[in-house]
């Protein structure tokens, strides 16, 4: 995926407070004029279990820590997401954001050291707990799963309005 337009960033910032000894952690999403709080603490989870103590492994470990990378990490709001309205099922994804800190391509994560993760992104997460990278939405209840349409509603207002949605790994 190439980026061709310039809309500018989202007046909001979307944070993934990632366990460094697990694959769990929180995804919330930050109005960063007022600082109300969009979405709150959404349970997620990035990597395999075996993969924490490393985010560069492809396939297995999670998203990188912003703190490990040379330029921020964005979430791309150039069109509408990959494999859009569909659920997750068994092994499907369904709906896919991607993320990305590379000037031009938004399917790319680049370390200070040059290290490369592509086809990282946003996704409801399926029946196989954890992710081969990506940040999965935990959608186990009733009240996740309503959370998640909320959030992805709310992404797909800022389709077109912006090009992408600051992101921070903690």
């Amino acid at each position: 995926m190439t980026i061709s337009t310039s809309l500018g960033a989202a007046p909001y910032k979307a944070y993934f407070d990632r366990d460094k000894k697990t694959v769990d952690g929180f995804f919330s999403v930050i109005d960063e004029k007022t600082g109300e709080k969009i979405f709150d603490r959404f349970p997620v989870r990035s990597g395999q279990r075996a993969y924490t103590t490393t985010s560069w492994i492809s396939g297995k470990s999670p998203i990188p820590f912003s703190s490990e990378l040379k330029a921020p990490l964005k979430i791309s709001l150039k069109s509408k997401p990959l494999q859009e309205d569909q659920w997750a099922g068994e092994a499907g994804i369904g709906e896919f954001w991607p993320v990305y800190n590379h000037p031009t391509r938004t399917d790319l994560i680049i370390n200070a050291d040059g290290l490369q993760r592509v086809a990282i992104g946003c996704h409801p997460e399926n029946s196989y707990k954890g992710s081969a990278g990506c940040v999965v939405f935990v959608n186990d209840t009733e009240e996740q799963k309503e959370k998640l349409i909320k959030l992805s509603a709310f992404m797909e207002s800022l389709v077109g309005v912006y090009d992408y949605m600051p992101f921070e790994v903690l």
